[in-house]
């Protein structure tokens, strides 16, 4: 256990995050976390190795909600460091 968060303290991995923002007849669709700060967020999760942004986009949104949705354009990113793991992640914004 000691040895691989050493690892991670040394190496500190970037990790890619996606976010789908779906919107449908003026509505926005989020999700519902059963625990957290914020309840409710837009469908989204880690990026897979080898994996596209938008195919990551896609496949989360479908394995959280069951929608099927289509990548129009990258709506940003950003980059954040977290506190507590000294964790990058990078969040890129997909809308349907």
């Amino acid at each position: 256990m000691w040895l691989r968060a050493g690892v991670w303290r040394l190496r500190r991995p970037l990790l890619v995050g996606v976010r789908a923002l779906i919107v449908r007849d003026g509505a926005v669709l989020l999700i519902r976390h059963r625990h957290g700060l914020r309840p409710w967020a837009l469908p989204g999760g880690g990026v897979e190795r080898y994996e596209r942004m938008e195919e990551a986009a896609r496949r989360e949104a479908h394995e959280e909600t069951g929608a099927i949705v289509r990548t129009d354009w990258l709506l940003g990113s950003t980059t954040a460091l977290a506190m507590v793991s000294a964790i990058t992640s990078r969040y890129s914004f997909a809308r349907r």
